[in-house]
C-alpha cells in the first residue's frame, strides 16, 4: 500500500491474522494432565521439576543458541530443556554450544514429531528466541495448552501472545534478555500461572481455527 502497489481497500487482515489459527480438537488443554504425566513418566521428569520448551527447526535463525547459553546460565537439578523439531540445519549452530548440549542428560532433543500438543503439555514455560518467523503460528498452540511464552520482539510472534498478559517479548539474538526473561518465570509459579491462563483464553478466543476458517470463507465470498 505505502508503495502504491495495491489500494488499501485490497489489503486487510481476516481476524487477528493467523493462516490457519489453532485445532482446539488437536491442542486440548483438558487432556493436558494426562499428557503431561505421560510425557514426563517418559523422561522420568518429576511433576514439580520445570520444564521449558522450544519447538521448530534447530537452525541459527531460530535462535537456538541463545536458547542453549541462556538455559545454561540458569539450570539446576530440578530443570530440563525439550527442543522439538526437525534437525536439518543443525550445522549453522554453534557447535560447541550444540555439542555440550548433546551430553547434558537434562536437555532432550525429540526431532520431529507428531504429538507436540502433548510436548507442550509436559512443559511449563515456552520459548520461542526466532530472528524471523511468518506468524509464529506454534505461539499460539502453545498458549492454546497454557503455557505462558516468551518471543524476541520481531513481526509475527509479537502478533501471537499479548505482552505482559501472556507472556514476554525478548530483544531479538540477545542473551541476557533471554535469560531475564527465563530466570522471572522460572522464579514466578504464580505469574506462570496467570500468564497461563490468559494464553488459553488468548488463543480460544482470538484464533480457533473453524471460527477463522468462516471469516476466510466471508472474505472470499466478498470477492
Amino acid at each position: 500500500v505505502e508503495e502504491g502497489l495495491s489500494p488499501h481497500s485490497k489489503a486487510h487482515v481476516i481476524g487477528k491474522g493467523s493462516a490457519s489459527g489453532v485445532n482446539l480438537q488437536k491442542f486440548n488443554l483438558s487432556k493436558k494432565p494426562v499428557w503431561r504425566h505421560e510425557i514426563r513418566k517418559k523422561y522420568s521428569i518429576a511433576d514439580s521439576d520445570l520444564v521449558f520448551g522450544f519447538v521448530g527447526r534447530l537452525d541459527r535463525d531460530k535462535g537456538i543458541n541463545e536458547l542453549l547459553a541462556a538455559y545454561n546460565q540458569l539450570k539446576n537439578k530440578h530443570s530440563h530443556l525439550f527442543v522439538i523439531g526437525p534437525e536439518d540445519k543443525k550445522d549453522t549452530l554453534d557447535q560447541r554450544l550444540y555439542q555440550a548440549s548433546l551430553k547434558d542428560p537434562s536437555i532432550v532433543y525429540t526431532g520431529e514429531i507428531g504429538n507436540v500438543e502433548q510436548y507442550l503439555s509436559a512443559m511449563d514455560i515456552f520459548v520461542l528466541p526466532s530472528y524471523r518467523e511468518g506468524f509464529g503460528s506454534v505461539v499460539i498452540e502453545a498458549e492454546a495448552m497454557g503455557l505462558p511464552v516468551i518471543v524476541t520482539d520481531i513481526p509475527g510472534p509479537t502478533e501471537a501472545m499479548r505482552n505482559g498478559l501472556t507472556g514476554i517479548v525478548v530483544k531479538k539474538a540477545d542473551i541476557s534478555t533471554l535469560q531475564q526473561a527465563m530466570k522471572k518465570l522460572a522464579e514466578n509459579q504464580e505469574l506462570c500461572r496467570q500468564y497461563g491462563q490468559s494464553s488459553a483464553v488468548f488463543a480460544k478466543e482470538g484464533f480457533e481455527q473453524t471460527q477463522l476458517f468462516e471469516k476466510i470463507d466471508q472474505d472470499r465470498r466478498t470477492l
